[in-house]
């Protein structure tokens, strides 16, 4: 199994329930994605998903973005890591 999307994990949302603070960043893209690998007949493996994330009010938490309350960029091949 494989998750693709570190929102399962630690959420702004659980963040911001928690009063650690802001949260900062880029929105994630609100994709999560369970997959497992079969095996085909001729030796090749297929990834298919099998589960449905939900948040704690049983909502799915596939295709919402969990929103920044500081947006913050890195510019594309920005090798200094300095955000702007």
């Amino acid at each position: 199994m494989s998750t693709a999307s570190l929102q399962n994990f630690c959420t702004s949302k659980g963040c911001r329930a928690s009063e650690l603070g802001k949260i900062a960043g880029q929105p994630t893209a609100g994709w999560i994605l369970c997959s497992s690998t079969g095996k085909l007949i001729e030796g090749c493996a297929a990834r298919l998903p099998f589960i449905t994330i939900t948040d704690n009010h049983g909502q799915p938490m596939e295709g919402h973005p969990r929103p920044v309350d500081t947006p913050v960029s890195l510019p594309l091949g920005d090798p200094s890591g300095t955000a702007q």
